[in-house]
Order: C-alpha cells, then structure tokens, then sequence
C-alpha cells in the first residue's frame, strides 16, 4: 500500500481512520526539575509523589541507571486479531532485580487515574539486555532512584481511545492551571502515526 509523500517504506496501515490535526499540540507553563524514586513502592506511585511534591499532575520523565524488582514489562508483537497494526507480547515478570540503561517516560492519567507510558532498555538478573514497555501496575522500585523530569501546568497528558490505531492512547488536553512554580512556555505534543518525526516539528 504506498503511503503518504511516497515513504512507502515507512508507512504502516492502521486499522482505523486518519484523524486531525496530526500533530497535536497543547500549550502549557512547566518546569524541568528533579526527585528520587523510593524503594519498595510502585514505580507509578514513586513518579506521581514526585510530580506532585512540585506541583504537577503530568510530565515527562528520563530513566537513567535504575534497579527494579518486582519487574513486569511487555514487547512488540504482531496482532492475533488484525484489529491493530501491531500489538503487545504476552507479559513477561523476570525474577530478581532488572536495572535499566535508560528509559523514557510520559506520565498522565488514564481512567481518571494515575498512568504512564515507558519505553526502555534493561538488563535482567540473569544477563538478558532486552526493553519493551514498563507495566505501570506490577513494577517496584527496588532502590533509589534519582531522575530528571519536565513538569507540566496547564495541560496533561491523557489515555483516550484511538479509532485511528485503536489503542487507548496517551495525548495532550489542556487542564485548568494548577498554580504550580511554571513559568516557562512549553508544549504538550502527540505526532500522529506516519509521519516524519525529523520534519514533523
């Protein structure tokens, strides 16, 4: 199937319609800052306490060095069904402690709920290096972990379904300002499948 500009190559079908605009795009006030993650809690927990010390509710997170256990993640996948273009692996839990080479998180909410999407590259107890997705719901941090994040005041990041992909997916709304230390014009962005993410911007 050729794709758009003639990328033919780089273009994947979706199972659903090409929505607008493609590049979504929410303006906002943030700030880069900085916590530690603290053993023994839920991954997801540990981001969000550390967002909201400062004022946040969305953001985005660097992983850098981290030690996790409890781990749980999953991997790309063909679809079973067709009713997506791609899909996830079947969950896979290593045993002992996974430590990360790096990672990249976006954190929001889904459901009404706290949620985040990373993507990352580890290592497992036994030697694997492999990466995937994070499960938010399963992972522990096993020890402290310092990391870099941006906050974001005035828009958030939220899962919603996609009929383009359908997957639920994260993107920007705006949010009322929370009145967090964010002076700094920023914007919250979600590219759209099939396009090019160097021309995109």
């Amino acid at each position: 199937m050729p794709g758009p500009q003639g990328f033919d190559a780089r273009y994947i079908r979706q199972p659903g319609p090409s929505l607008e605009p493609r590049i979504v795009a929410v303006e906002a006030q943030g700030r880069a800052i900085a916590f530690d993650l603290e053993p023994g809690v839920l991954l997801l927990e540990a981001v969000r306490r550390g967002f909201a010390a400062e004022g946040f509710a969305s953001g985005v997170v660097e992983l850098g060095a981290a030690a996790l256990g409890p781990f749980a993640y999953v991997m790309p996948a063909l679809s079973k069904d067709g009713a997506n273009a791609a899909f996830y692996s079947d969950i896979h839990r290593p045993p002992g402690i996974s430590r990360l080479e790096a990672g990249a998180m976006t954190f929001g909410s889904r459901d009404g709920q706290p949620f985040f999407h990373c993507h990352a590259l580890w290592q497992e107890a036994d030697g694997k290096v492999t990466g995937g997705d994070i499960l938010p719901e399963e992972t522990i941090v096993a020890e402290r972990i310092h990391v870099t994040a941006y906050g974001l005041d005035g828009a958030i990041f939220v899962g919603n379904p996609d009929p383009e992909t359908n997957f639920t997916m994260f993107g920007p709304v705006s949010a009322p300002l929370a009145g967090a230390l964010a002076k700094r014009r920023s914007f919250a962005i979600r590219l759209r499948p099939n396009q090019d993410f160097a021309t995109a911007l």
